[in-house]
């Protein structure tokens, strides 16, 4: 059974008057609930704010929510009528939302179905650009609940590991590939020089498999030797 789509109406166009955040601000929430016993208050939610951008707003969230158990992704977005590629509104959801999704039926399976990280978590929160050209994107959370305990290790969540692969992750990978230097000493290199990093070694893979792609220019292998030795001369399709 798929969620029910929750629409409220906003009241107010000035729902705080925090200040207005980007991705690099760091630990904002280093004394949140000081009160609290708990160390790492596990699972809970965000505190409402203001970003400069949405991306931002998703880069501080999934930091803040790192240490807690658990990610937010975003799962719907809404554009302006004016402007379909501009848009102004974002669902957030715990990357745990939604039901999983079986390729095979319980019935007819023959072995039993792998696990799902998927467990329908209801926890939503709405990040919106309420006012049109002020640049600010306001985030509230609308339901804090989750269905499931925290994660044990930050690594695996996507889009927590997603915040480490920044532009030297990319020049390193493309660096050491050209070098011929294997994925597992590449992981090994961030492993040793950033070690409260949240890469594993699939991340070096996947990186290497895209520049790789983009090289082949969305060919086979084959193909792109087909077409070298073709362009340079050295083969004929005459016979």
């Amino acid at each position: 059974m798929r969620r029910h789509t929750v629409r409220f109406k906003i009241i107010s166009k000035n729902r705080t008057n925090a200040p207005i955040l980007n991705d690099d601000y760091g630990d904002i929430w280093e004394n949140f609930n000081d009160d609290d016993i708990s160390s790492e208050y596990p699972l809970q939610s965000p505190p409402d704010g203001q970003y400069e951008s949405f991306n931002a707003c998703i880069k501080v969230l999934n930091r803040y929510a790192a240490s807690r158990g658990y990610a937010v992704i975003k799962t719907r977005t809404k554009a302006r009528k004016s402007n379909k590629s501009k848009l102004f509104k974002a669902w957030i959801d715990c990357d745990r939302s939604r039901q999983p999704n079986y390729s095979v039926t319980y019935s007819d399976s023959k072995r039993p179905n792998r696990d799902s990280k998927k467990s329908d978590c209801p926890f939503l929160a709405i990040c919106q650009n309420l006012i049109k050209g002020s640049g600010v994107w306001d985030f509230w959370v609308f339901h804090g609940g989750h269905n499931h305990d925290p994660s044990l290790n930050p690594k695996g969540h996507a889009a927590i590991r997603k915040l480490d692969r920044k532009d030297e992750f990319k020049i390193t990978v493309t660096t050491h590939k050209s070098a011929g230097i294997l994925a597992r000493h590449t992981y090994t290199h961030f492993d040793r020089t950033e070690p409260d990093n949240n890469l594993i070694i699939r991340d070096v893979y996947n990186k290497r498999a895209e520049i790789r792609r983009r090289e082949l220019n969305d060919q086979t292998p084959i193909q792109a030797l087909l077409q070298s030795l073709t362009t340079t001369g050295e083969f004929s399709t005459h016979y």
